[in-house]
């Protein structure tokens, strides 16, 4: 993010200089989250001191499987050392260092804040980078304003983190480090909340939240060092119909280029694009139903993903494969051998005896070579790509899902038993297209989708 000079209009608007406007306000957070910082590091380093023994027994059972780790977990190791583990005798570390006769009213004001810092799970609702987030408790609802100028360039809306929110005056913070997770790993944290509420004899009734809080205080280190199942599963890759993704080819011997180029231009099934990428012939794609093949599609497994591409005037198609007509050649490739194998009929069928097959191939697919990266579809750049996608979900409001028992998003929105999870796909599509346009990737703004479906007045808690 690039520094705002003093002397220039401040970025928010205001048309005063930035020097006159939010620059005073950073620089009051700045020098608050110094002494915030400078007044951890004095209970870390005097913790270190005092109970370095107990530091080093923290550590095997925080990291039992290493002896050797990097900067944030140790700090996640730290601070729960500091915050949760309990020393022998009773305590944490820093209710020892409360207990402290020689403390001044600065370093015992921050100490107690520092020791009122409970671990709890929050939504990102709402970001202003390099200043503040608005965090939603997802057991309570409750919705804490909190200053943060380094995690609030990290995160975007929608964002699920596990932090320790420190009160304050004016405004709460964050003490520690912070773990994102993706909306759509909330399922999996709270699923992780309810089998430690077990484990703990606490009630796990979502109408009691009290009792699944009490995990965090009593089961912090688990989950500090929790691991989404999901993250743990290899993506794979499929079709839009749900073939496995291979590299397919073939290649045909033409008697009649001219007879065989009348036989391809056929639309919709086969759309002339204009020359091949490597400016050997023509291009034709070939192109299928897109409602008729998105009702072949089987349940995938997590963490699957599936490519499609569609063209210009024809958004209920999806492209296939491609045909190069090349001389006397006619080349073909796909990435699934189902749709090799309908190519191969189609070629038979069309072309008869003016196409002698000359080679077939079904090799794994190579996501590591551009040539066949831009087999799973034409490549669309900055207003081209994000026209595309917004496309794509304007589609997707009317296509029955399997996560919503096979009703279309539009359909679900008017289902209360369906509505949550209709949320919780809104806000990971909001998520994921925020963190890509962050990334410099074409992603159009999605907030119109709420609106579509009316649910901008009952977001989720």
């Amino acid at each position: 993010m690039a520094k705002t000079a003093r002397n220039a209009p401040c970025p928010c608007g205001s048309s005063r200089k930035y020097k006159q406007c939010c620059l005073l306000e950073e620089e009051r957070l700045a020098k608050h989250a110094r002494d915030d910082s400078r007044a951890g590091k004095l209970i870390s380093d005097w913790s270190v001191e005092q109970f370095g023994d107990q530091l080093a027994q923290a550590f095997e059972e925080f990291h039992p499987e290493s002896h050797r780790i990097g900067e944030r977990d140790f700090a996640l190791l730290l601070t729960w050392f500091i915050s949760d583990r309990e020393l022998p005798g009773g305590g944490t570390s820093v209710e020892r260092y409360l207990a402290r006769s020689d403390l001044d009213p600065s370093e015992r004001e921050i100490g107690e804040r520092i020791a009122a810092a409970r671990l709890a799970l929050h939504r990102v609702k709402a970001v202003v980078p390099g200043r503040s987030l608005e965090l939603e408790d997802v057991l309570t609802g409750a919705v804490i304003p909190v200053t943060s100028q380094t995690v609030s360039r990290e995160v975007v809306r929608w964002d699920v983190v596990l932090c320790r929110v420190m009160p304050g005056d004016p405004a709460a913070t964050l003490w520690g480090p912070v773990l994102v997770y993706a909306p759509e790993e909330e399922t999996e944290f709270l699923a992780e909340l309810e089998r430690l509420a077990d484990a703990c004899g606490l009630s796990r009734d979502p109408g009691d939240p009290v009792g699944l809080s009490e995990v965090f205080r009593l089961a912090s280190r688990k989950l500090l060092r929790f691991v989404p199942p999901s993250r743990l599963v290899e993506p794979s890759c499929f079709t839009a119909e749900g073939g496995p993704i291979v590299s397919a080819r073939a290649t045909w011997r033409l008697l009649d280029p001219e007879d065989a180029f009348l036989a391809l231009d056929a639309p919709p099934e086969l759309l002339w694009v204009g020359e091949s990428d490597d400016g050997s012939g023509e291009c034709f794609q070939l192109t299928a139903n897109r409602t008729e093949l998105l009702a072949r599609r089987p349940p995938l497994p997590p963490n699957a993903l599936f490519f499609e591409s569609s063209y210009d005037g024809f958004p209920d198609r999806i492209g296939t494969g491609t045909f190069v007509l090349a001389g006397s050649e006619l080349r073909f490739d796909a990435i699934s051998e189902q749709r090799l194998e309908h190519a191969l009929e189609l070629v038979s069928r069309r072309l008869a005896d003016n196409a002698e097959l000359l080679d077939r191939e079904v090799v794994p697919f190579d996501f590591d070579r551009p040539g066949q990266r831009r087999a799973l579809g034409p490549t669309e750049g900055g207003e081209l790509a994000t026209g595309y996608l917004e496309q794509y979900l304007r589609r997707w409001l009317d296509e029955p899902l399997e996560r919503l028992d096979g009703a279309t998003p539009r359909a679900a929105a008017s289902i209360p038993k369906l509505r949550p999870e209709l949320e919780l796909l809104l806000r990971a599509i909001e998520n994921r297209a925020e963190h890509a346009r962050n990334a410099g990737a074409a992603w159009p703004d999605i907030a119109w989708l709420w609106d579509e479906l009316d649910l901008t007045t009952q977001l989720a808690a």
